[in-house]
């Protein structure tokens, strides 16, 4: 049925008596709670109705001295009923299938973040073969370029070689040029 399953008396009356008498059936109730929350170790608890209507059964003003309780712990929620009450079976059966659903909803991520994280491994690799792929086109690409890039800087190089010597031989002509009209010139005047 659970976890852990136990009986216990609890003395309310030690802390109900010091609140006053028209908050002490509620004081019981929050005495109850802290008593399962220290025993079992959980961090909520869930009161049976049995308990409920026997801690209210002579009013606000007069709750129960003594309170003997069955309490057992299930998923962290601590939960006490009234001792010889049994818990109604419609109950057990709908935490028994909870529990089942929950162990199955576990197992179903279990398998989904294992699927996911064997998708990601297949991406990862795929993208590593990409990269290296794409390196080596790059390489291949760069090498390919470089070579273009240095047989076209010297093509330019001897382009401008050439464009310069043609220069210069253009003023040479000039030069010959000018100075044979000056010598055509000159012997003209004479």
């Amino acid at each position: 049925m659970a976890d852990t399953e136990r009986v216990y008396v609890i003395n309310v009356w030690k802390d109900v008596l010091r609140s006053p008498r028209y908050k002490r059936a509620k004081k019981a109730i929050s005495v109850i709670k802290a008593f399962i929350k220290r025993h079992l170790k959980v961090d909520e608890v869930k009161l049976g109705k049995a308990l409920n209507e026997k801690v209210w059964e002579h009013g606000i003003k007069n709750p129960p001295h003594k309170v003997k309780v069955k309490a057992w712990k299930e998923n962290n929620i601590g939960y006490a009923e009234l001792f010889g009450v049994e818990v109604s079976a419609k109950k057990e059966e709908k935490r028994a299938a909870k529990k089942k659903e929950e162990k199955a909803e576990e197992k179903k991520e279990t398998k989904e973040e294992k699927q996911e994280v064997k998708e990601n491994k297949k991406e990862e690799k795929s993208e590593t073969k990409e990269k290296k792929e794409s390196k080596t086109k790059a390489k291949s690409t760069t090498k390919k370029t470089t070579k273009k890039k240095t047989s076209a800087k010297k093509t330019e190089k001897k382009e401008a070689v050439k464009k310069k010597e043609e220069k210069a031989e253009e003023l040479k002509e000039t030069k010959k040029e000018t100075k044979e009209k000056k010598e055509t010139s000159e012997e003209k005047k004479e």
